[in-house]
């Protein structure tokens, strides 16, 4: 987790095929199915969010109920990646996605796939510490050590919310943007 997650470590440093998404399905509670944790890497030429759509799509979820889908991932989605969670969630009305990622991955044509994600719906945002520490106390074998923050955690997940913010901000339509 500390490699593939570290908010400090840019697109070109790590590997494609470490790109990591950690997720959980939550059903309502009386359905009797209880919230699956569940790792997906990215690898074979394929992101992570491709696995943990197919995991998604081979649960055959119940159309007549609501599932909230938490994806924690080490990038935000590339705008391909974004297209995909577009489309999967318009065939599936009954799935909500939250996505909080501890990066901003920013290679090609990112900002209108991330913009595009939050129009449909999709809550996306930067990671925080309370959010690393749920994965290391969910995901990961730990063996009772505690989770263990990287230098300047705080700062950086601030910065990079920041940076999302912006993102995801649309000016209103008709208004031009001055600079004096």
């Amino acid at each position: 987790m500390s490699q593939s997650y570290d908010p400090n470590t840019s697109p070109c440093v790590s590997a494609e095929g470490l790109a990591l998404g950690l997720v959980e399905v939550a059903t309502p509670a009386w359905s009797g199915n209880p919230s699956v944790p569940l790792l997906c890497q990215g690898g074979g030429g394929q992101h992570a969010e491709w696995f943990l759509l197919e995991h998604i799509r081979s649960r055959n979820l119940d159309q007549k109920l609501s599932y909230k889908v938490t994806c924690f991932l080490s990038w935000t989605p590339c705008e391909k990646c974004a297209e995909e969670i577009i489309r999967f969630l318009a065939k599936n009305r009954h799935v909500s996605l939250s996505i909080l990622a501890s990066r901003i991955y920013t290679m090609g044509p990112y900002v209108k796939g991330l913009r595009e994600l939050y129009d449909a719906g999709v809550h996306i945002s930067i990671m925080t510490f309370r959010d690393f520490e749920y994965c290391w106390q969910t995901f990961v074998d730990h063996q009772d050590s505690p989770f263990q923050p990287w230098a300047d955690l705080d700062r950086r997940s601030q910065q990079l919310s920041q940076q999302l913010r912006a993102i995801l901000q649309k000016e209103p339509e008709g208004w031009t943007s001055v600079c004096l």
